[in-house]
This record gives C-alpha cells, structure tokens and sequence, in this order.
C-alpha cells in the first residue's frame, strides 16, 4: 500500500473507508468549515467586503492533505455549498456568495495538488524543505491565482477597487494557510505529543506569556510601560516556543498572536492603526508581518526538527557501532602524523583494559606491544609514513592490567591529511581457539595416519595367510583364485600404505600408485614379455574414488596379463586415467592382446572379475566401455566427484 493510503487509514481511523463513510466525513468537514467561516466573517473590513483572516482555508487545505485524492471532490462539494450559506447567512447576494465559495473551494484543490505534485508527498513540515515549498507553492502561487478570482467577486458586485481588494484576499487566505495547515497537519499525521519533551505547566506558561506580551503590545500596557511595548518584543518567546515544543507548538502559538493581534487591530488597538489610514490597511500591514514571522519560526521549528532527528539518528548509529565494536573487539584507531596526538573509539580502551581518562599517544600506544611485537609495528608504522604502504598484522599487547592479549591491527596512511588510521581487533580467542583447533586437527591426523597403518598391516596378514593357504592347494584353479584375491587385498593394502606416509590423508596420487600395483600384478603372474606402462598425468583421487579404481585397475589388469598373450605372445598393456572433454574422468586399461571374445558380452558375464568392476563401475556413478579392435580396451568414465553414498572398499 501506498505511504498515501497508510495516512489516510490513519486519518480516517479505518481500514477500507466506503463511500457512506466519505460522505460522512465530507459533510462533518463542511459543518466544522461553516462553524469556522461562520466565525471569520464576523469580522468583515470595509469597503472590501472581505473577513480580516480567514482561517477556513488553512483548514480545509489541511483535510485534503490528510486525505486521499478521490475523496477531494465530495469534500469540496460540501464545503462549497458551506461558504455559500455562510456568505448568504453573512448578509451577501446569491451571486456574490457563489463568487466567494468557488474561489475558496479551487483554491485548495490547487494548492493540495501542487504540493503533492512538487514539493513532497506526504508533506510532513517537519523540513525546511517541506516549509519553504509549502509557503511557495500554496501559500504564494496557489493563493495569488485563486485571488485574482476572489478580488473580482466585490469588484464586480460592490465596486470595490480590484487591486485593492486582491491584496486583502491574498494576504488573509495566506496567513490562514500558513499557521492553521502545519498545525493541523503536524498534529494529525505525526501523531505529535507536543508535550512529550516539556510538561504542561511549561506549555500553558509560555503560552500565557505570549498571550500577555501580544495584548501589551497592542494597548493593554499601563501607560510607563506603552513605550517600550513593541509587537517584536513577542519574537524572542515564539523562538523559545518553537525550540521547546517544535512545529506544532510554534503553529499554535501563532495562531494565538494572529487571532489577538488582528482582532485588536480590528478594533483601532495597537501600533498597526495609524491615524488617518484606513482599517484595511493597517491590517494588511499587520498581516505582512505576521507572514515573515510566521515564515520565520516554523523554519526555525522544522530546523531544530531536523536537527534533532539527526543528532538522533547519529546517536543511534554511534550506539550501533559501539555495540558492534563490543561484539566483534574491533575499534578504530587514528594518530596526527605532526603531533602524535592519538584518537581512539570506546573499544580500543576496553581491548587495552584502560580507562577513558587516558589521553592516548603514539608512544604510549606502542608501550603496549610485547618486546617482540613492538619493533615490528614501530617499523610497519615508519614504512606507512614514509613510503605510503599499508600494514596488516598480528602482534601480541600487554593490556594495563598486565594481561597478554593477541590483536590483528591494520592501518594505512593518509600523508595529505597527515594522519594513520586503522583498526584494532582483540583476536586472543581466535587464536586460542585456532591453537586448540590444530592440536585437535594433529591429533586426528596421528590417528588416521594409525588407523590406516593398522589396516595395512591388517590386510597384510590377510595377504599372507591367502598365501599360505595357497601354497597347500593342489587344486589349481582354486589356487589361482586365492592368488586373484591376495591382488586385491594388496591393492587396497598399498592404498593405505600411501595414505600412511602421505601428508593428505583424503587423497591419493594415483599414478604412482598405479605404477606399484601394476609392478606387483606383473610379479604376481611373472610375465616378463609384457611391457605395462602408466600413461597418465598426475592426477589426485579422493579415498572413496581411489579405492574402487584400484580395485578395477587390478581386475581389469590381471584379465589382460592372464589371457591376451597366450603362448608367451609379447605385447603391452597401458594402464592410466585421463580426462575427457567435458571435465570426467576416464580410466583406461588397454593390450594389444588376441583381443576381447566376440561372443562374449562383457557387460552380463558370471565371472566374478568383471562381475566386480561392474560393481565397483556403478559405485563411483561411473560407465563402463569395450573397445575391440587391435586388441582390448576397457574404460571407465566417471565424473569428477562421485557421490559413493558414503562408502568405502578396505
């Protein structure tokens, strides 16, 4: 929803105003405009014919602010047919009356449509942005214009001078506009408590002084004290008004000078009457000065508004960086280059265990460092004076109460300035944090390095014992199945003799490993006329992934060493893993033997080998391949990292 609409529901007291409801409202703002007109045209000057204020257009340029744009045209509907019974009632002509209440009825329309048009929307007068355009845009241009309309009214009908009456026009809607609308407004859309900083009794006070000081001014005064009562003398407690309790209290107050002031002028009273003018003129010069008075202190209120919600605002993001340094024991820290007078935020003395009485320097700062930190920062800090070069570093302090505390400070120069400025951080909990964290990561690591030492010798028990076994088998198809099954027990064996000695204990180089387990299967089956090369770059495998791939490596080439070269054939068998174009791996043993059997499809063979890798194949999400031509080729491609579901062989 709109800021517009959030207003009006919050001016209505509704949250979805029907139209019964517009019209309710629209007729109580016509009543409370007849009461208020009713009351303002008890006061007509002569010969213009015309109420020497007429606070009704404050007041109804209010309402349209406060209210949304479609309901302007039921409520200036009302209120037009208000001025003209009040105008009649007033003892005016039809045509007369009709003249008046369309000047007073377009004249709002347009000052609320070129305030929401260019000035801001909502207007709050709480700026001077919001006050200066508001006296320009309604009070200077929207009224000038609908005065050209007004002043023809008594011209035309009474024979008025239209100039003459023009002036009075523009200046009486003016003053009207000016205090009543930032009263009303302020009042209504701030939800503004005036006495929310000061107490009643001071409102009421100061209130009833500037009352006091307006009827001395203007005749009340006993006659030692005439002379020197001026109506300025009034000033000095508007501005304490306007300090105290802000727009809406300096609003209010206005209004009562106004109210007084023109009404006693009104009546011959006080320094605006002069003799042998006309009553219309001294209020119209009473009315200027009202308007530069009026001008003058709602700036001021909306300064001192704008003020406070700055020094507010820069209290609250002082409290937010000061909660912030606590949080993070961070401050910030900067020294005059000339005078080495320093200048340090709330945390740096809380870092330092020191108290705020302390007027820091540069020497005294760096007393602070240990004996081994305290020439490195003095030279980090020589080097960003004379070379521009910023520093990062971690020393160790000794606060003041004789704590050793860790700290990461960070400064850079600013020579054109003559200054350095950084930060200072309290990192003593990191690094005990971080020192415990190694120690634990070491202590894991020495268990892991014996873990996979204990398997190792585990599986080489079992390799043994598979050896010994097979030795007292005759049967040789039984014996070469046990032979089979030491390969791989050794191929895993040999992994976590890598991960023993290696400083990763998460991943294996795999050519070097594949180098050894190719050495070892060709000793197993003692073919010397088979060269096995490992054609590959070095390429690091996770434990999850190696393990599988070994296991494949072996069966894959212990099937190329046990039946590609019948007869002592001589041959080669490379062995390696590359990566393809789209980032995969791709593991490949491959013999220029008698080649794969045509007849036999190796993807629902029963042999228990391939069985395996077909296994070991969907482990790592991987895809096995044939290739026949000269010779065999098996590979095997599998992305970068396989999701093994958590499971590991060995």
């Amino acid at each position: 929803m709109s800021e517009a609409g959030k207003l009006t529901k919050e001016f209505t007291g509704s949250r979805s105003p029907t139209r019964q409801q517009d019209f309710l409202r629209a007729l109580g703002v016509a009543v409370l405009y007849y009461l208020i007109a009713r009351v303002s045209l008890l006061f007509i000057i002569q010969p213009e014919g015309f109420a020497v204020i007429w606070p009704p257009s404050g007041f109804i340029l209010a309402v349209l602010l406060l209210t949304e744009r479609r309901s302007w045209l039921i409520t200036m509907t009302a209120v037009f047919m208000a001025v003209v019974l009040a105008n009649l009632y007033a003892g005016n002509t039809f045509g007369v009356s009709f003249g008046f209440a369309l000047a007073n009825s377009v004249e709002p329309l347009i000052a609320a449509s070129l305030l929401n048009r260019f000035v801001t929307t909502p207007i709050r007068f709480n700026k001077i942005r919001d006050i200066t355009g508001f006296c320009l845009v309604a009070v200077m241009v929207s009224n000038a214009f609908t005065a050209l309309v007004g002043a023809a009214v008594p011209a035309l009908g009474k024979g008025t001078p239209y100039w003459r009456a023009w002036l009075v026009w523009f200046v009486e809607d003016g003053v009207g506009m000016l205090i009543l609308t930032p009263l009303i407004v302020t009042l209504a859309r701030e939800r503004v408590n005036i006495f929310k900083n000061s107490g009643l009794i001071e409102f009421a006070a100061l209130l009833g002084a500037i009352a006091a000081v307006t009827l001395l001014s203007f005749g009340f005064a006993p006659e030692r004290l005439s002379i020197i009562m001026r109506p300025e003398l009034v000033m000095p407690l508007l501005i304490l008004m306007a300090i105290r309790f802000k727009v809406a209290g300096a609003a209010l107050a206005l209004l009562l000078v106004a109210l007084l002031s023109i009404l006693l002028t009104k009546l011959g009273m006080g320094p605006f009457t002069v003799s042998g003018h006309t009553t219309s003129l001294g209020i119209i010069s009473l009315q200027v000065s009202l308007w530069i008075a009026s001008f003058a202190i709602l700036i001021l209120a909306a300064t001192i508004v704008e003020r406070e919600a700055l020094s507010n605002s820069l209290k609250k993001s002082q409290l937010l960086l000061n909660e912030t340094e606590q949080i993070g024991k961070v401050g910030g820290w900067e020294f005059n280059i000339d005078t080495g007078e320093q200048t340090w935020t709330e945390e740096i003395y809380n870092i330092h265990e020191l108290d705020r009485a302390h007027n820091p320097t540069v020497e005294r700062g760096v007393e602070f460092y240990t004996p081994a930190s305290k020439p490195i920062i003095q030279a980090a800090v020589q080097r960003a004076i004379e070379c521009s070069e910023p520093f990062d570093l971690e020393l160790d302090i000794i606060t003041a109460k004789g704590n050793l505390k860790s700290v990461h400070a960070i400064g850079r120069a600013d020579i054109e300035h003559r200054r350095v400025y950084g930060f200072f951080q309290d990192i003593t909990e990191r690094k005990r944090t971080d020192e415990q964290i190694k120690r634990s990561l070491e202590e894991k690591t020495v268990m892991l390095k014996e873990i996979h030492h204990r398997v190792k010798n585990n599986m080489q028990v079992i390799y043994s014992l598979l050896s010994l076994q097979a030795k007292s088998i005759a049967d040789e198809t039984v014996r070469d199945n046990l032979e089979e099954s030491k390969n791989r027990v050794k191929s895993m064996a040999m992994i976590h003799e890598r991960l023993y000695r290696s400083a990763d204990l998460a991943h294996i180089e795999f050519k070097d490993y594949l180098k050894s387990l190719a050495g070892s299967i060709a000793n197993t089956y003692r073919i010397h006329d088979v060269a096995i090369s490992v054609d590959m770059e070095p390429v690091f495998l996770d434990v999850n992934m190696g393990i599988p791939c070994g296991l494949i490596v072996n069966e894959l080439l212990s099937n190329s060493l046990k039946y590609a070269f019948p007869e002592g054939k001589k041959g080669t068998v490379k062995v390696g893993i590359n990566r393809d174009g789209e980032g995969n791996y791709v593991l490949f043993v491959e013999d220029n033997g008698i080649g794969f059997p045509a007849e036999i499809d190796f993807l629902n063979t029963k042999t228990l080998g391939l069985e395996l890798v077909k296994g070991l194949t969907r482990q790592i999400n991987g895809k096995a391949e044939l290739s026949r031509g000269a010779g065999t080729r098996f590979s095997i491609t599998f992305p970068d990292s396989a999701d093994t579901g958590g499971q590991q062989n060995g």
